[in-house]
């Protein structure tokens, strides 16, 4: 250490604050920039996944936010109160966009690991971890009582413990992958086999680094980032059992921790190359960085414009996906090239036969065309395998008129 900065505390001080507010500007601008976040931020249908996170980041910042060490005049109580109750209340939020913000449990508790005062943690903010159970609790008994009654929410079922496991582990690593390196969003991502239970192996390892990294200081922050990639899609892994197993929304949250991984790789880089030059050298590179993602994100916010545009990059992201060949065909048909469209839906269901979003999309495609003869076993082979399906009725209704009367009723102009 340099003898000035030991002689000198203030300087010490001024360099560490400089120096923490470099990190956090790091973290800022790889998190708000990364390109995998595009489907969350330009699909409006994703917003829940941003409410949930926005709301457990609001809870985390609240929660950890620093206090002032000493002796201090008591707070009013109405300070007190709402210093207790605006985490409760941001967490309230995310829980009720979307269950994934059940996360912010694991996700505190690491941080509480990572504290430097962790005993007094818990005695200064009792209050405040009260309204956080309170909200838990109220919660969670809502939750499962929907869970046994009309939730709609759409799940895998008939997987074993094991399978689950597997999947789950598979699912960490590639979530992992996209977390540290968010730079190549996809629409969509193609259906996958029966996962190895050496996946299980690669999440043990990332999960000791973890903990060996978080047993010293200087390495606490890239430990917290791994364990924030962790933990944070597990309310959206096989585990749950979302009927979709891949999708970028679902790494919405953990990018954070990837953030935390990279400002930290670049804060100590620099430091390592000089004293002086190294961090100056940080903002120029943070702008490099930041434009380049920026570009990034643009660029996979634009296939989001209109439903042709998305379809047409889903197939080339997922080319084994019936559901991307699905959609691009029903868009096709609405853009009034209907014969192209029965192509593109027969090649979903050449992938798999058995798609029943296909037979539909196949069904209307077919009724548009006028030819409902073709159509009526598709419509019927619907409603006898997912009778549920949106978009069965109006078919079939629309399949009980003649053909002239049946292409217009598909598609209304």
């Amino acid at each position: 250490m340099r003898p000035d900065i030991v002689r000198s505390p203030t300087v010490a001080t001024r360099r560490m604050i400089g120096r923490r507010a470099m990190l956090f500007a790091l973290t800022a601008v790889f998190f708000t920039t990364a390109p995998i976040h595009s489907e969350v931020v330009a699909a409006v249908h994703n917003r829940e996944d941003l409410i949930a996170a926005l709301g457990v980041l609001g809870a985390l910042t609240l929660v950890f936010w620093p206090r002032r060490r000493g002796a201090a005049a008591p707070a009013p109580r109405w300070r007190a109160a709402l210093a207790a109750g605006l985490p409760a209340a941001a967490w309230l939020v995310g829980l009720s966009a979307k269950e994934s913000a059940i996360v912010l449990v694991p996700i505190a508790a690491a941080a509480w690991i990572y504290h430097r005062r962790r005993r007094a943690f818990v005695r200064e903010h009792e209050p405040m971890l009260l309204a956080l159970l309170s909200v838990g609790i109220l919660w969670a008994s809502w939750r499962v009582g929907l869970r046994f009654g009309a939730d709609d929410v759409p799940t895998v079922h008939g997987m074993g413990i094991a399978a689950r496991l597997a999947r789950t582990a598979r699912y960490e690593a590639w979530a992992a992958a996209g977390e540290i390196v968010p730079l190549w969003p996809a629409p969509e991502h193609g259906r996958l086999g029966p996962a190895s239970v050496g996946w299980l192996a690669v999440v043990a390892g990332l999960a000791a680094l973890a903990v060996f990294l978080g047993r010293r200081r200087a390495t606490r922050v890239p430990a917290l980032g791994l364990a924030v990639v962790l933990l944070a899609p597990l309310a959206t892994s096989p585990i749950v059992g979302p009927i979709n197993e891949h999708a970028d929304r679902y790494l919405y949250l953990g990018a954070l921790g990837g953030a935390l991984i990279w400002s930290w790789v670049l804060d100590r880089a620099s430091a390592a190359l000089t004293r002086h030059t190294g961090r100056r050298a940080l903002v120029p590179l943070a702008v490099v960085a930041g434009g380049a993602c920026s570009a990034l994100s643009a660029r996979a916010a634009s296939v989001w414009h209109d439903d042709l545009s998305l379809w047409t990059e889903a197939t080339l992201a997922a080319p084994g996906s019936p559901r991307a060949w699905t959609g691009l065909s029903h868009a096709t048909r609405l853009a009034g090239r209907v014969d192209e469209a029965i192509e593109l839906s027969q090649r979903a269901l050449a992938i798999d036969p058995t798609y029943a979003p296909a037979h539909l999309t196949e069904g209307y495609n077919l009724l548009r065309a006028g030819r409902r003869d073709e159509a009526l076993p598709e419509i019927g082979y619907v409603k006898e395998h997912a009778p549920d399906l949106p978009g069965v009725a109006h078919g079939a209704e629309c399949a009980s008129r003649p053909a002239p009367e049946a292409a217009e009723c598909i598609d209304p102009r």
